[in-house]
């Protein structure tokens, strides 16, 4: 059978296989391999810009544009309402609010 395989990332930096067939076929087949790397990885080893280095903080005009989607609020419910009560007046190094 003859077919294309394209590769694609999206906006998430998930690879994507775009297959095209050319023809008409009466069976499709797909095998998924998948290799996992499992290792420890400390979640906090990364670097905050200075503005951010202390919590609360807010985003400049152009990365508050560029994270909107991200940053958009729907209304929550009792237990994340719960939650966000515990953080709503917290003030400290941004790394150990987290």
């Amino acid at each position: 059978m003859e077919h294309f395989i394209n590769w694609q990332q999206d906006p998430q930096a998930n690879y994507l296989a775009r297959l095209m067939l050319p023809e008409p076929t009466n069976r499709l087949e797909i095998e998924v391999d998948l290799v996992v790397e499992m290792s420890v990885q400390n979640p906090f080893d990364f670097f905050l810009e200075p503005f951010a280095e202390e919590f609360p903080f807010k985003y400049a005009a152009d990365q508050a544009h560029e994270l909107a989607p991200f940053l958009a609020l729907e209304e929550a419910g009792p237990l994340l309402s719960e939650l966000i009560t515990l953080f709503k007046t917290r003030k400290g190094r941004t790394i150990d609010v987290l």
